[in-house]
């Protein structure tokens, strides 16, 4: 359970800082966020599907715990940081279980359609105003 408050912070300090970063424009090295970010998710894609092997969802077992809850938030925002979840299987379903949970409560900008977003390479730029 240790490990996993820790690696919420890493999360924190890597996907929570690139959507710092494009959103209310807070300094920071950006490639270096969404690199450690990718590294971060990575991680926990791995450890995911080793769990969905042994017919869990969630980080340390059947049900959701502290952990999940810890990761939940920097992940499901990480395209607001320019980091696409799109490649990451098994954390999309983590995903869902997490909010299919009885009682979960979509907080401001986690929402279900968050995942429909387009990638952000994929956005047209914007037209410059006159």
């Amino acid at each position: 359970m240790q490990q996993w408050l820790a690696f919420s912070a890493r999360l924190g300090a890597s996907l929570g800082m690139a959507r710092l970063h494009d959103m209310l424009l807070y300094p920071g090295d950006i490639d270096a966020f969404r690199r450690a970010g990718v590294e971060c998710l990575r991680e926990l894609e791995s450890q995911l599907t080793e769990a969905r092997f042994a017919g869990r969802i969630f980080l340390t077992g059947d049900a959701p715990t502290i952990a999940d809850i810890a990761c939940f938030p920097n992940v499901a925002l990480a395209p607001d940081g320019g980091v696409t979840l799109g490649d990451y299987p098994s954390i999309r379903l983590w995903s869902r279980a997490i909010r299919a949970v009885p009682g979960f409560i979509e907080m401001p900008g986690i929402h279900r359609l968050h995942e429909l977003k387009p990638a952000p390479e994929a956005v047209p730029p914007l037209e410059p105003l006159l």
